[in-house]
Formats: C-alpha cells, structure tokens, sequence
C-alpha cells in the first residue's frame, strides 16, 4: 500500500512539474482571442470609416456609427453627436490620418480606441491643429458598435 501511495505522490508531482513547465512565462504575451482581435479590427476600422465621413461630409455614413445620445468633447467645450453631424459642412479635411491605434476593454461590449490623428484642415475657416490625441468610448448595441463619447485634445508640436 506504501508503494502504491508513494507512486501516486511521484506521479502526481511529475503532472504539476509538467503542467507548470507548459505554463507562460511572467510577462509572456497573452494567447489572442480570435473574437477580441476581430472586434479591435472592427472599432479601429470604424474609427477610419468616421474620420472618412467627416472628411467627405458624408451625414448619413457618420450618424450610422454615432449613437444618437453621443457625445463629443474637445476645447470649444462638449458637444451633443446631433450638433456635431450639423456642423459637417463647415469642417473641410484635406488630408488625415490615424497613427498609433490602441484598443483599450473596458468590459466584452465596451471598448476604448486612442490615437494620434494627424491631418490638415479647417474648420469655419479656421485651421485645425494639425496633431490631436484622440480617444474614442465605443459600446456594442444590439450587435453593432456605436461610438459613444470621443475627444480630441490639439497635441504640442
């Protein structure tokens, strides 16, 4: 009975041995989870696809990814999302880009996208900073993400 007893004790820590050798290493990368990556894909995606709109001018683009109670805010103050789509025709963009896009979760249905836009333009004939740190709240909404709040804060040259 001993021997069976002390097999199964030699066993049982060769299995712990072998299962913590399999283990990551402390600051490993974590495994990716397939679903997280596609919708970090598809916020960052939507990011562009806003900035497109604006720059087109297009209403009805930017509104299909702006939830109707959203929010802007930046250094005239916070802006409701239905204000911000009527003021479309006085921002003229000639040129952006997103640089340095993150994902940050806040929980699976909420996300947070920062970057650094970079571009050229007015707007009410004004120019825009050429640089902005940028962060979007994004939520998913019966199936469908929807920017919720978003900021933007002119960054030092």
């Amino acid at each position: 009975m001993k021997l069976v007893t002390c097999g199964a004790a030699a066993l049982m820590i060769l299995v712990s041995t072998l299962a913590a050798a399999q283990t990551a290493p402390a600051g490993a990368p974590k495994p990716v989870d397939p679903a997280r990556a596609a919708a970090e894909k598809t916020l960052i995606a939507n990011e562009h696809a806003i900035n497109e709109a604006v720059s087109k001018g297009d209403k009805a683009a930017l509104l299909a990814l702006v939830a109707p109670e959203g929010l802007a805010a930046n250094s005239n103050g916070f802006i409701p999302a239905r204000l911000f789509v009527e003021a479309i025709p006085q921002i003229k963009i000639t040129k952006w880009e997103i640089a340095n896009p993150q994902v940050i979760w806040i929980d699976p249905a909420s996300a947070i996208v920062t970057y650094t836009f970079v571009g050229e333009g007015t707007f009410q004939g004004k120019p825009l900073p050429p640089k902005a740190i940028s962060s979007t709240v994004w939520t998913k909404k019966n199936g469908k993400w929807l920017a919720m709040f978003h900021q933007e804060t002119a960054a030092g040259q």
